[in-house]
């Protein structure tokens, strides 16, 4: 059974020759069954719940991202085009 966690996702929104620019999120990353990439949330989380002890808990998870390598969005795109993600 594949899992998914909260990983910090890096997105271009300018290419420029001069300089590109970027902008982070905290995205949903998905995982197969051999633990690879098969897919993400395209837009940024956002905690919300019933409770505060259930907002505090996925804060928690959110957090943990920051501890993680940053996923380039453009990289991940390219790899998962090319891959077959049900091995």
């Amino acid at each position: 059974m594949g899992h998914w966690n909260y990983r910090i996702f890096r997105k271009r929104y300018k290419k420029s020759p001069a300089k590109d620019m970027f902008y982070y999120h905290i995205a949903e990353i998905y995982y197969n069954n051999s633990g690879k990439i098969w897919g993400y949330t395209e837009e940024g989380q956002y905690p919300f719940f019933e409770s505060p002890k259930e907002l505090k808990d996925d804060l928690k998870l959110m957090l943990k991202a920051l501890d993680k390598t940053i996923i380039d969005e453009e990289k991940l795109k390219k790899q998962l085009a090319k891959s077959d993600w049900e091995k």
